[in-house]
Formats: structure tokens, C-alpha cells, sequence
């Protein structure tokens, strides 16, 4: 896995989405508009957890709030700081902060790297590092959605004519992900499928719609 990003990261500069796995930077760019307008509280620290160079929050730099990151991968954390993100190397099963001192965490496009046994300690791990009120966003991939289902194909074929680094790739629904975070003592305080490229976003997870072109999940929990 270390060494599949370090090839993506020197064939893309640190502040290019694609160095972090994504297909599109412009995807990305969409995906984060989302992710911003969900932080609607103000939180003076947030954590972003698996950041990888941390391209994520980097609009947020120029306010007072605090942003740290935590990623194994020392190339990805070498990039982050060149992105100016406070940075941890570390697990994020075992994360070095204290319990109770982070306002806000997110994780984007990391759950679905993540088998099913490794999804309750992850959310267990981020319960613990949140102050009592504080949040914790998800993001990953909608492997349910018609959408993503042909752009796997698609992409399938792509990476075996041109021989493109491929990764693990784990489905996790959204229902299940709720199912460990109510289990764990997380409220649920927003549920949505969503479709980056197009702004769309729906409440309504089990719609046709959702089905066909809900491209990614988005849960946003309280403590």
C-alpha cells in the first residue's frame, strides 16, 4: 500500500489530488466543496484522520482553526507538511492525542481501504479522541450505486491495458457504518448519498436515484 502511493506521489506534485489515489482532481475538488460546507460549527481543532498530503482542509488554513493530521505512510506526512498541515505519523487505531481534545474529524476515501473488522475500532478510536458535542465526518465510495459499479469496470479495464497501481477495495454501507457508530455511542446527525461532479447531494439514502448515481456516502456523527 506504502509503496503503490509513493509512486502515485512522485508522478504527482503534493498539492495534486492525484497523488492520494483519486482518479480525478477535479473530483476531488467537488468532494471537498461538500466535505467544507458540512463544517458548519466553527471547530477551533480538527483532525483529519488518514489525510494523506492533506490536501483536504488546506482551505481552512487561512482561519484561526487548528488542523492536525494523522497518516502511517512518512512520504504522506512529508507532503502534508510541505502543505503546512500540523502532522502525526502514526495508526489511526491508536492515535497520539488525548481523549476528548479534538472539536471535529474527518476521514475521506479511507473507509473503503478498510476491511469490515477494521471499521468499529477506527470509529472507537475517533469516539475517543472527540471532545463530549464533537463530530466526525466519513466519506467513501458507494460501491452499491450504478455509477460506481460501471466506473469499476471501466477503470478495471483502464489499469490493466496501461498496468496502473491498483488497491484494496472494500464495499461498506452505509447502514452498516451507522450500525458501529450507534453501537459505539455516536448519534447520527446527517446521512446522505452524494454525486460530487454534479453538487447533487440526497437525504434520502434508499431512493432510485440514490441507487444509480449516489456515487459516494457522507455520515456526519456527534459524540
Amino acid at each position: 500500500m506504502v509503496e503503490s502511493y509513493n509512486k502515485l506521489r512522485s508522478t504527482y506534485s503534493p498539492n495534486d489530488a492525484r497523488s492520494n489515489g483519486y482518479r480525478s482532481h477535479a473530483y476531488f475538488e467537488k468532494e471537498q466543496s461538500i466535505l467544507l460546507n458540512e463544517l458548519n460549527n466553527s471547530p477551533e481543532i480538527i483532525l483529519d484522520i488518514a489525510c494523506g498530503s492533506g490536501l483536504m482542509l488546506i482551505p481552512l488554513l487561512k482561519s484561526n482553526i487548528s488542523i492536525i493530521g494523522i497518516d502511517l505512510d512518512i512520504n504522506a506526512c512529508i507532503a502534508a507538511k510541505d502543505n503546512s498541515l500540523k502532522m502525526i505519523q502514526g495508526s489511526v487505531y491508536s492515535i497520539p492525542i488525548n481523549s476528548g481534545s479534538i472539536d471535529y474529524a474527518v476521514s475521506c476515501q479511507f473507509l473503503n481501504q478498510q476491511s469490515t473488522d477494521s471499521i468499529f475500532p477506527l470509529l472507537q478510536e475517533a469516539h475517543r479522541v472527540l471532545r463530549k458535542g464533537g463530530k466526525l465526518t466519513l466519506i467513501w465510495r458507494n460501491g452499491n450505486a450504478l455509477i460506481h459499479r460501471v466506473a469499476t469496470c471501466l477503470y478495471k479495464v483502464i489499469d490493466t491495458i496501461f498496468n496502473n497501481q491498483t488497491f484494496p477495495y472494500f464495499n461498506h454501507t452505509i447502514l452498516d457504518v451507522e450500525n458501529h457508530a450507534k453501537n459505539i455511542g455516536f448519534n447520527i446527525c446527517n446521512k446522505e448519498v452524494i454525486f460530487p461532479s454534479l453538487s447533487w447531494r440526497s437525504k434520502n439514502t434508499n431512493s432510485a436515484l440514490s441507487k444509480i448515481i449516489g456515487a459516494s456516502c457522507l455520515l456526519t456523527l456527534e459524540k
